[in-house]
């Protein structure tokens, strides 16, 4: 999945985007955390959140697309990691946004859903042309590896 994610240009990516049904994403903002590595989240919650913060957000599932976003800020998330060790840790920042952006799309959510029908009116017309293509595959491929 990260290779799928690397070559989209992503920061991060669930399963289902690439038809896999599995509760899975990745994330990977090293690029922007030197401190931060790619990172395997499974079955995760979001146990608690607070504050909040708006941001641009795009979409792989939405290419060329982007909207601002208002989220909580920090949360408390528990999920699996790659070595399906139990976690629950408190992400703020980035590494927030992309892990509920991420949870958003395994609930079915896309940003489109979290805004306004006036906000989406200047995309109508490709959000259109991505639904007959996009949502068909077309853009995003599995690679193959062995998925949790």
């Amino acid at each position: 999945m990260m290779d799928s994610m690397y070559e989209a240009e992503g920061i991060g990516l669930a399963a289902n985007q690439i038809g896999v049904n599995k509760n899975l994403f990745v994330v990977d903002i090293s690029h922007v955390d030197e401190n931060e590595n790619p990172r395997v989240f499974i079955n995760g919650k979001i146990k608690n959140s607070q504050g909040e913060s708006e941001y641009s957000e795009g979409c792989l599932s939405l290419p060329e697309i982007k909207f601002d976003i208002t989220r909580p800020e920090i949360i408390t998330f528990s999920f699996q990691d790659k070595d399906r060790k139990k976690k629950v840790e408190e992400f703020n920042g980035l590494l927030a946004r992309a892990i509920q952006h991420e949870v958003d799309h395994l609930n079915g959510i896309l940003i489109i859903d979290r805004v306004s029908k006036a906000a989406r009116i200047p995309y109508l017309k490709n959000i259109r042309n991505i639904k007959n293509t996009a949502f068909k595959g077309s853009h995003l491929k599995p690679k193959p590896e062995v998925y949790l």
